[in-house]
């Protein structure tokens, strides 16, 4: 009775927290009756501090000098805007000293032989990411820092060494760079009444410094409550701290220091871990306003893990945190049987090579390995065969979707899931590509081809179109040029030259048949799902920067596509297996959860050094006290100069690195990391927690902490420490590949191969756009469907004389192609813009008359067909017909309904009656081979076309063709 909930500022991590507590808030004051506050909780101000923020920033607009219409600006909006916009930033001759730089010093990534010319990017994005999370408005200190340990780093560099200048040179482009682009940006969301997640936090910091806020705040909110507290930014936590002076009755934070793992997005552990000592002191001191409680109980695991945890984690947070903050109580009773172990460790046995008795214990067989021991479990063949249910508390058999496989990065994800699909199990995870994805790679690498990127993109095209080996690539060198695919993709490019970039990414993948050569990949499934999100970017990308007013280039969506994931989705389905990062399982549980990677190595001094120190890193100028919370940051930025990221620091640099006066608060911030999730992981699993390693590299996370196992490679199967000589035992196992029989798997994917040969004369690949004929006979009897007897057709007017017809002709198709229904201020633009990128202005006087056209081809087919549920256009095919003519193309548009399909062609001859008399050259009825083709791919597909329409946009008809 103390407050209601409209009287209450509450700030979860995500909305979907908020929304689980609004749901249970609900649920407990339904229960008591509370009816008239539980309808409150759907207006309270619970949500993240985003969501706080931007509630007043739009309630006090006019304060902060900022529109009456404020929107915010999503975080994936933002991450596009910036992918799409910081080449048009970067002068031509910066794109020259990049690339100079890059291929003097050799910059490549892991395992590729293909320069890296776009790495000024990704540190131009994080030097902006971090000066907005920071509040680093200026970054000329930042720059000053980053000089002072350039010259440290490299103490001849003033000696006139071309590398050391060059290497300043790009620094100050870098900077520059991101300093014009946050310029450009705030011009840009000002003009749109934008606002950044970044703006709302600064902005809700200046009004809760206005007396006028604040009154509001101190007369209508009576607590504030914080989750998650321990994920918080410095801006984050300034908030926190402002809106705990204002509210009248209380301000309540929550957090758990030991699971702060989102370092790199921007957490201050070192600040939320300052602000919570401080208060605590002043709790023991009695100051008022100010207490302190630790919450122990652990609702999630069974005892024996519990105790595993406490016994494991108290040491390794030693010096960090007193024993009861590490220490939690279990609240569970031990359910499951006696004589299985709660903890497991499983240990790679490796194995043999081809002839060969040497074994291998690379990651692809502990993956094999470890996917053969998740089959065993799902089929009752292990120890592990019994779960507590979270919901009915008693036991059941275990089911794929109790289990968890955690990782340390995407890629051994999706190398673990590929290995457990292989097997036949179901996999559940969440999903992206981004450009380190085979397909994403092999897409880049063409459209690079493309506009002439590099020369050795042609060893990455034999290898993933070709499939040469990486032996014959290196044998034949230059010669790999003389491999099919490039004079397919020569053909291309000329063909494709100055189409929309949504086009060309739709032809590319169809007419080299990338569907079919990366469905044959592992995980082809996902991969294709890949491809279709790739097709879906590029329309997006064209449509933002029509929206900015800037040209779509196919460079410009190379660097979007290499910028941003691909978004995908959940993989296959609910119920799977679980496979995901150790970062995504936070907040999350399982019945067995098995923890990989323990192989890395966060720590080794030659790894940290050059992550703590080259490339783009945040620095604290001041440490946090008392008296002086706060501190101001700069971003320091030292370009890549090694060849490779495993290439040694040279001679002299690391103890020149180690002297730094931040070393040492740099490694205990990155064994704080390691720690933090680790303990993440050990505290998701609900009843069995399994641990695994390879002979080679053995536990090393786990080492670095102190946690020594007693047990190596030729130990027998049994009770083993793995946590420490403190922790509980693991039960030890070897595991190995092949103790599971390979699964059959059926091939679903089909091509058609033509086995005839054309007629002489006749080209074999052909397109029905080009010059090349589509072998066969004319259709006789096509009849006008629209407009229909006694109507007047709605002609295009053409002005003048136009002296280029095929031209006109493409320019009106482009407008058709990318015409949205309903979107009139879209397809009016686009029409526009293209009559004037193709120069007719004086003959296509009236671009609204072409989408008009479009308007009224759409109202018939509606009518006539019935309204579309898919409508697809320039749809991309390769068709072999019974004569052996390969034919590829597009089709301009497919009307697919529930019935079936409508075929349309666009055809801008402007003249009327001689397109439906037999005698004229100009007779609709030539193009029915090329139709026939179309109809055929369709039907190939297992589609059902219903009609077979010609339209002619600019005489305003519909010509039907029948079969």
């Amino acid at each position: 009775g103390e407050t209601t909930p409209s009287r209450v500022i509450l700030t979860t991590f995500t909305e979907r927290a908020a929304e689980e507590f609004r749901q249970k808030a609900r649920g407990t004051l339904v229960a008591k009756g509370l009816h008239e506050r539980a309808a409150e909780l759907d207006s309270a101000m619970i949500g993240t501090v985003h969501s706080v923020a931007l509630r007043y920033i739009r309630k006090y607009w006019y304060l902060l000098g900022l529109g009456a219409e404020v929107k915010a600006m999503p975080e994936e909006d933002t991450e596009r805007y910036i992918a799409a916009t910081l080449s048009s930033v970067a002068t031509p001759e910066d794109m020259r000293v990049f690339g100079t730089y890059v291929e003097r010093l050799g910059i490549k990534p892991l395992m590729s032989s293909v320069p890296e010319y776009d790495f000024w990017k990704e540190d131009v994005r994080s030097v902006i990411e971090k000066a907005e999370t920071f509040s680093v408005d200026s970054l000329e200190d930042s720059r000053a820092a980053s000089l002072k340990l350039f010259g440290e780093m490299f103490p001849d560099a003033a000696s006139g060494d071309p590398d050391r200048e060059m290497q300043r040179d790009v620094m100050d482009r870098v900077y520059r760079i991101a300093g014009e682009w946050r310029a450009r940006f705030d011009a840009y969301k000002k003009e749109h009444d934008l606002v950044s997640f970044n703006d709302m936090e600064r902005l809700f910091i200046r009004l809760l410094g206005m007396p006028q806020v604040r009154e509001d705040i101190a007369s209508s909110v009576d607590y504030v409550f914080v989750d998650e507290f321990q994920d918080s930014n410095p801006t984050q936590v300034r908030i926190f701290d402002a809106l705990s002076e204002i509210v009248g009755k209380g301000s309540f934070w929550v957090g758990d220091p030991k699971q702060a793992i989102y370092d790199f997005r921007g957490c201050d552990t070192t600040l939320t871990t300052a602000v919570t000592s401080i208060v605590e002191h002043r709790a023991e001191r009695k100051e008022e306003g100010f207490g302190y409680r630790v919450l122990p109980d652990s609702y999630r695991s069974d005892p024996h893990l519990v105790e595993l945890v406490n016994k494991a984690f108290v040491p390794v947070f030693d010096g960090v945190l007193s024993k009861d903050k590490v220490r939690l109580d279990p609240t569970r009773k031990a359910e499951l049987p006696a004589d299985v172990p709660n903890a497991f460790h499983w240990d790679l046995t490796g194995q043999a090579k081809e002839g060969s008795n040497r074994l291998s214990y690379a990651k692809d067989v502990l993956w094999k390995a470890v996917a053969a021991q998740v089959y065993k479990i799902v089929q009752g063949k292990h120890r592990i065969t019994t779960v507590i249910d979270k919901d009915t508390k008693k036991a059941r058999p275990v089911r794929p979707g109790d289990i968890a496989v955690l990782c340390r990065t995407k890629k051994d994800c999706d190398a673990v899931s590929a290995e457990l699909r292989a097997l036949g199990l179901q996999v559940s995870r969440e999903t992206g590509a981004d450009a380190s994805s085979r397909e994403v790679s092999l897409l880049l690498a063409v459209l690079n081809y493309f506009i002439g990127k590099s020369s050795l993109l042609d060893a990455e095209l034999a290898y993933l179109v070709e499939d040469a080996s990486v032996e014959y690539i290196l044998k034949e060198g230059d010669s790999v040029r003389e491999l099919p695919v490039f004079s397919r993709l020569d053909a291309l490019r000329d063909r494709l030259r100055g189409k929309p970039v949504s086009y060309v990414v739709d032809s590319v993948i169809t007419e080299l048949d990338l569907d079919n050569l990366v469905y044959k990949w592992d995980g082809g499934l996902r991969r294709l799902q890949v491809l279709e999100s790739v097709k879906a970017m590029a329309a997006s990308y064209e449509s933002e920067c029509l929206q900015r007013s800037e040209a779509s280039t196919l460079g410009g969506f190379i660097g979007f596509l290499s910028s941003n994931p691909v978004p995908v989705g959940r993989d296959i389905q609910e119920g799977g297996v679980n496979v995901l990062t150790y970062h995504s399982s936070k907040g999350l549980e399982w019945n067995v959860v098995i923890l990989c990677s323990l192989e890395s190595d966060d720590l080794n001094q030659k790894d940290f050094l050059k992550h703590a120190y080259i490339g783009v890193n945040e620095c604290r100028l001041t440490a946090p006290t008392e008296e002086n919370v706060y501190s101001d940051y700069v971003i320091r930025y030292i370009p890549r100069f090694l060849p490779s990221p495993n290439s040694s620091l040279p001679a002299g640099m690391p103890e020149a690195l180690t002297a730094q006066t931040d070393c040492d608060d740099r490694m205990e911030q990155v064994r704080g990391q390691i720690s933090r999730l680790l303990y993440v992981g050990a505290t998701r699993a609900r009843d069995y927690l399994v641990t695994v390693s390879t002979k080679t590299k053995g536990t090393r996370w786990l080492d670095t902490l102190g946690l020594k196992a007693d047990f190596d490679y030729k130990s027998p199967e049994g009770p083993c420490h793995v946590w420490g000589d403190m922790a509980p035992m693991s039960y030890l196992e070897h595991i190995a590949p092949d103790a599971v029989p390979a699964q059959d798997v059926e091939d679903t994917y089909c091509t058609v191969r033509p086995n005839a040969s054309p007629s002489p004369g006749i080209p074999k690949y052909v397109t029905p756009s080009g010059d090349g004929h589509v072998e066969g006979e004319g259709y006789l009897g096509a009849t006008q469907v629209c407009p229909a007897e006694g109507e007047l057709a709605r002609r295009i007017t053409v002005s003048g004389k136009v002296d280029a017809y095929d031209e006109f002709g493409t320019c009106i198709h482009d407008i058709l192609a990318a015409y949205r229904p309903g979107d009139d201020g879209w397809n009016l633009a686009v029409a526009q813009r293209t009559v004037e990128s193709f120069g007719f202005q004086e003959n296509l006087r009236a671009p609204s008359e072409i989408v008009r056209a479009a308007d009224d081809l759409f109202a018939f087919l509606e009518r006539t067909y019935g309204k579309a549920a898919v409508v697809r256009h320039e749809l991309p095919f390769m068709h072999a017909t019974p004569s052996g003519q390969v034919v590829t193309g597009e089709m301009d548009l497919v009307w697919e309904t529930e019935g079936g399909c409508v075929l349309v062609d666009f055809k801008n001859y402007p003249g009327y009656d001689d397109v439906l008399d037999p005698q004229s050259k100009f007779y609709v009825g030539k193009y029915a081979p090329q139709m026939k083709c179309y109809r055929e791919a369709l039907r190939v597909a297992e589609k059902t076309v219903l009609d077979t329409l010609v339209f002619y946009a600019v005489q305003g008809r519909c010509i039907r063709l029948p079969e």
